[in-house]
């Protein structure tokens, strides 16, 4: 599955050498629109529809955190 969320992060916009990024918000690579984006991605890929409730920065903040936000969903 991260390598998955990687895939789709490039695809949104993230540059691979920021991918371990510890938070995308802070360090500002990451805004409202890619988002929206990244949740779209993900949405179509995994077959989830993602609450409102959870779009949230900090189910946004890594890798980690993303992955964390599928599988509360997938699995």
């Amino acid at each position: 599955m991260r390598d998955e969320i990687k895939k789709i992060l490039m695809e949104c916009g993230i540059d691979k050498k920021d991918l371990e990024c510890m938070d995308f918000v802070k360090a500002e690579l990451m805004d409202s629109l890619m988002v929206a984006d990244i949740i779209i991605a993900m949405e179509d890929k995994y077959h989830i529809e993602i609450d409102g409730d959870d779009i949230v920065p900090g189910w946004f903040t890594n890798i980690g955190t993303m992955e964390c936000l599928v599988k509360k969903y997938v699995g």
